[in-house]
């Protein structure tokens, strides 16, 4: 199963009684639908879909309750001290 992208703030919004901070990654399954659509259209928000930003939502899956999951690399492991 293919991953969505991840959605990345084009300045500053508020969503309910958040406010996302231009640069920020949206929270997954935030936006969906119409409402992300309209997003996407107004240039919102934009899809990053590439390697060279990676979802800290899905890295950090247990604590922030993303149900899409990423692993760290062998190198970003030994570099953070998370080997075992």
């Amino acid at each position: 199963m293919k991953m969505k992208p991840t959605l990345v703030l084009n300045g500053h919004h508020e969503l309910g009684a958040v406010t996302y901070h231009h640069g920020e990654e949206m929270p997954p399954d935030q936006l969906s639908g119409e409402l992300l659509d309209w997003w996407l259209e107004h240039g919102w928000i934009r899809e990053h879909d590439s390697s060279e930003r990676r979802s800290l939502h899905r890295l950090f899956s247990p604590f922030s309750g993303c149900s899409e999951t990423e692993n760290f690399s062998a190198k970003e492991r030994a570099v953070f001290g998370l080997d075992e």
